[in-house]
């Protein structure tokens, strides 16, 4: 009796290290993939763009957008359609000379903040984050009614991830990829390549695995000269990705490499969407309701 008294204490410290090693996993896991800001400091109203508020239920999870039309009157609207998953840094808000560039491209634009991210509820996961982009695509399919031909998906860093794996459950014209990861494994290996990844993280994004089930153009679109995402893995992803394809480089920094190609980058966004948008059918209206005023926050 005395022996398995002692043995009590032991075994609850052990559980209580091994509970505390699998929550502060979980903690480090959380803040190494994401870093979300709650704070929306502008709209796109600062750049003089019309858009539209967008609520959206995810799953219970209540998600928040913007709808950028190319014109202004978006009832009567045929251009072809972007949605526009960001990266793993900030909220919609750091993306407004993106939204500039692909407005003045003649495209409407849906970008959307992640569960966590913006005003958006919720704590961001794989899982959950797969669950936002299904909800961003039924809203511009069902609710927008967008034809599936004219519906591009556009992923910058994390935001490719989430692109690709919403690429493998749906239609879509075509997807552009800029500064694609091949996981979060392969990505973390790089600076402790002793410890298995693959067997630790849930939430890996394993967009090397999943890219070669994609059945719609694809074009990536990466800096050769990348400090935290390696050229390397936009090569990876494109020996994979079924024809048609194509890998565009750019030059300068990750953060900086989407200024210093700008009138390249957007030439090449451009292009490739018109090389692969279908004309619309006859009477066809993609235009409807969207939640919230134009030129106005919630």
């Amino acid at each position: 009796m005395k022996r398995r008294r002692r043995s009590w204490p032991k075994f609850l410290l052990v559980l209580l290290l091994g509970a505390g090693l699998y929550f502060g996993f979980r903690y480090f896991e959380q803040r190494t993939i994401y870093s979300p800001d709650p704070l929306v400091t502008d709209t796109p109203a600062k750049i003089r763009l019309p858009f539209k508020n967008a609520s959206l239920d995810s799953g219970g999870v209540k998600i928040s957008g913007w709808f950028v039309p190319a014109d202004a009157d978006e009832t009567a609207s045929t251009h072809p359609t972007l949605l526009f998953f960001h990266g793993n840094a900030g909220n919609v808000s750091y993306n407004l000379d993106r939204l500039r560039l692909f407005h003045d491209a003649g495209l409407d634009v849906f970008i959307i903040d992640y569960r966590g991210y913006g005003k958006s509820e919720g704590t961001p996961s794989e899982h959950g984050l797969g669950l936002d982009a299904l909800a961003a695509y039924f809203f511009l399919t069902e609710t927008r009614g967008v034809p599936a031909e004219r519906l591009f998906l556009y992923g910058e860093s994390l935001g490719a991830a989430v692109a690709i794996d919403l690429a493998t459950q749906v239609r879509a014209a075509g997807m552009i990829l800029e500064a694609p990861f091949t996981s979060t494994a392969d990505r973390l290996t790089r600076k402790w390549p002793v410890i298995p990844w693959d067997l630790l993280l849930r939430d890996n994004y394993d967009s090397l695995g999943k890219i070669n089930k994609i059945n719609m153009p694809v074009l990536l679109i990466h800096s050769v000269d990348d400090e935290i995402i390696p050229f390397s893995n936009s090569q990876k992803l494109f020996a994979t990705a079924k024809e048609p394809k194509e890998l565009f480089k750019m030059r300068g920094p990750h953060r900086e490499s989407f200024i210093n190609s700008f009138d390249t980058y957007g030439d090449k966004v451009t292009s490739f969407v018109e090389q692969y948008t279908r004309p619309p059918a006859p009477g066809t209206n993609s235009a409807e309701h969207t939640t919230g005023s134009v030129g106005q926050t919630q």
